[in-house]
């Protein structure tokens, strides 16, 4: 497996995350863990496709907002001025140094 693939990154960010859940779920009581509320953040590309009355008004009312670089369905139309610059920069940036 080439490590450096983006598509191999990913998967490998991903078992990571799962190794990390299964730990936290195996090493906690029943009642512990509760789950966020959606505001608190959802994928970007998910934003359309999840029930209205979840959705974030704007995307500034998320506390995060997960994205990948290959994601263009971010709904920019619900993003304040400031942030929408603020990510086009950072994005731009990744973009830049992944490449």
């Amino acid at each position: 497996m080439d490590i450096r693939n983006d598509r191999h990154k990913t998967v490998r960010t991903f078992l990571h995350q799962i190794a990390l859940t299964l730990t936290v779920l195996r090493t906690q009581s029943k009642g512990a863990l509760k789950p966020l509320p959606p505001l608190y953040g959802y994928p970007t590309h998910l934003h359309n496709k999840m029930n209205v009355e979840d959705q974030a008004g704007q995307m500034d009312q998320l506390r995060t907002a997960f994205y990948t670089y290959h994601d263009n369905t971010m709904p920019k139309k619900s993003i304040s001025p400031p942030l929408a610059s603020w990510l086009d920069e950072k994005i731009s940036a990744y973009k830049s140094a992944i490449l």
